[in-house]
């Protein structure tokens, strides 16, 4: 058998409205695989929790800001765009479009990351500098103004910024 090639395999039918008529689980399930309709599920779902992080730190200010992880987000989205393009059978010029795209997002994640314009995982801080800087009790706090209080006030009733003691 010398030049012969192996014959490629087929590629799998569109999947009947009914799984029932696909036979058996696993030629069903093997034939949703392959379709690429998990993903697009996949996509969507990526896609909305993108716009909640961002809702939610717009709207409370607490998160991430949406500089630091879209770069992220994006070279995922872009390998999975990729991924379905293969799935489906598209021209293998939309699987490389996907890819480089997926590869700037990468590097514009790696420069933002390297700039510090990211948070980072940093180690545990030891237990000496983490204790509260509040006074200890017995020390004084010193006084919000150098004005003497008005009189008939005592020193320590005036300490405070109250309207009384003004």
């Amino acid at each position: 058998m010398t030049g012969s090639a192996l014959p490629l395999p087929a590629v799998a039918p569109p999947m009947p409205p009914d799984l029932a008529l696909m036979g058996t689980l696993p030629d069903a399930l093997l034939a949703w695989l392959a379709q690429g309709r998990w993903l697009d599920a996949v996509l969507l779902g990526v896609l909305l929790e993108a716009g909640a992080l961002g809702l939610w730190h717009h709207r409370t200010g607490r998160g991430l800001r949406s500089a630091a992880w879209l770069p992220n987000l994006a070279a995922g989205l872009c390998l999975m765009l990729a991924l379905r393009a293969a799935l489906v059978g598209a021209h293998p010029v939309w699987s490389a479009a996907a890819l480089a795209a997926a590869g700037l997002a990468h590097l514009a994640d790696l420069r933002q990351r390297l700039r510090g314009l990211q948070p980072t995982f940093t180690a545990p801080q030891p237990m000496a500098a983490a204790r509260p800087t509040a006074p200890r009790p017995g020390r004084r706090r010193p006084a919000l103004s150098a004005a003497p209080p008005p009189p008939g006030r005592s020193p320590a009733r005036c300490r405070s910024a109250r309207p009384a003691c003004r």
